[in-house]
């Protein structure tokens, strides 16, 4: 009961520290985001802005945000018409680590942006919206890490994790003698024992067609509509109320 309440009594607190303080728009807005959450409400019918960070490296002591990426959520549905999409520059280069993982080699690290303003303007964007993203732990932790040196707390967002609902409500059901596993990831393989959870695994799983990939707003796309099919189970398995997902892949 703690753990659950734990996040809303820091968000009040931190309400009240910033109350005088001069904060962005973006920021500001931020701490409000706990404000109108139902934890018993449809999870269906929420409101949700599914994201994408894209890093310089993958060390969050180092390393910095290069681009965001954002599609909106609302009564299941997918709002092409509300999407994010906007890069930074890092003021350093791509690692190589990086870049194999983007697809792309080490470049100039060009754009036209400051991260400030990105972040700022992706705080805008998502408002009171729950956030997904897939593996968040990264992509929020970036997020936290920037707010606060910049302001002085973190996301206050609730925030779910697209790779941890996928093991409770997709892959548990799958079928590892299915003809599809056998050809997919080869025969004998179990992926039970070493799960991986990936966005092309998933993609695959679910027939979704990916475009863009390892572009912010391309994996944030797949990521929604990877969501989606969560969504789907989770009212099929009637643990469908915000509450079962929080306690299942929220970050």
């Amino acid at each position: 009961m703690i753990r659950e309440i734990l996040p809303w009594l820091k968000n009040r607190y931190l309400k009240v520290r910033n109350h005088y303080k001069s904060l962005p728009s973006g920021a500001r807005m931020n701490l409000t985001a706990r404000d109108s959450i139902n934890m018993f409400q449809s999870a269906r019918y929420g409101r949700y802005a599914v994201f994408d960070v894209k890093t310089t490296g993958f060390d969050m002591t180092r390393d910095r945000i290069v681009a965001i990426g954002a599609v909106r959520i609302e009564n299941g549905r997918i709002r092409l018409g509300q999407s994010f999409n906007r890069t930074v520059n890092p003021a350093i280069q791509m690692s190589e680590e990086s870049g194999k993982a983007h697809r792309s080699g080490p470049q100039p690290a060009l754009s036209v942006s400051s991260a400030g303003s990105v972040v700022n303007a992706f705080l805008e964007f998502a408002g009171r919206d729950i956030l997904v993203a897939h593996c968040a732990e990264v992509g929020a932790g970036f997020l936290n890490r920037f707010m606060k040196r910049r302001y002085g707390f973190g996301l206050q967002n609730i925030v779910l994790d697209t790779m941890a609902l996928s093991r409770n409500f997709l892959l548990p059901d799958v079928d590892l003698n299915s003809a599809w596993w056998n050809k997919t990831f080869g025969a004998g393989s179990n992926r039970r024992t070493q799960p991986r959870y990936n966005l092309d695994e998933l993609a695959r799983y679910l027939g979704i067609l990916i475009r863009n990939r390892h572009s912010g707003i391309g994996d944030a796309l797949v990521t929604g509509m990877v969501f989606q099919c969560i969504l789907a189970q989770a009212e099929k398995r009637r643990m469908d109320r915000l509450a079962h997902l929080i306690s299942l892949g929220g970050v």
